[in-house]
């Protein structure tokens, strides 16, 4: 059993370019103003695309990690994923979680099958194939109120579809503070070759 001190939380992800942050944090901004629920909301800079939530793991497992990691994904190649809906989990109406994203087309689920692959060598439970990626916006603390719901539904219809560059895999650090989760990128494993069009 690894001590408590010796831990840290970490998670699998893709990072995001900057102009889908600066979108994002538009819709984020939007979708605040529109509630008076009460919610934990994401800052821009911590945007990023779930591939795998590790948990609290052994830092010695980073180098096993990314080992892995370059075994099993770096041969894959880039590709795009097409964000073009505001959702919550577990549904639109009844939403715990706030979300923007779009369908996990066969590349991206090539890459989270790849990943789990890697990730069950060193122990980890399976993940389960994706039928959507996501980026979370928010974290609703209690019911989500009417005005909430509504916002979505009309957020989630004029989304207009944005590509999203999925480059390679990164392991991040997440160090919770009274001002909320900071991360701490410890490295990135880039997908190799020309890029796919997510589709194959």
């Amino acid at each position: 059993m690894v001590e408590k001190e010796a831990v840290m939380r970490a998670f699998l992800c893709v990072a995001v370019r900057a102009e889908i942050r600066s979108l994002l944090k538009g819709i984020s901004d939007e979708l605040r103003m529109s509630t008076a629920s009460r919610a934990s909301w994401v800052v821009a800079e911590n945007y990023h695309v779930t591939v795998q939530f590790l948990g609290e793991i052994d830092p010695m497992l980073t180098v096993p990690l990314q080992r892995g990691l370059e075994a099993s994904v770096s041969g894959q190649k880039a590709f795009d994923v097409m964000l073009d809906r505001i959702s919550g989990f577990p549904s639109p109406e009844r939403p715990r979680v706030l979300w923007a994203g779009g369908a996990a087309s066969a590349a991206f689920g090539k890459l989270v099958c790849a990943v789990s692959q890697s990730t069950q060598l060193l122990g980890f439970p399976r993940e389960r194939q994706p039928d959507v990626f996501h980026i979370t916006l928010a974290r609703i603390r209690g019911a989500a109120d009417a005005r909430l719901v509504k916002a979505i539904g009309e957020l989630s219809h004029t989304t207009d579809p944005t590509p999203i560059n999925v480059t390679g895999v990164t392991l991040m650090e997440s160090r919770l503070t009274k001002h909320g989760a900071k991360y701490n990128r410890l490295f990135e494993v880039p997908l190799r070759g020309e890029r796919g069009t997510g589709a194959v």
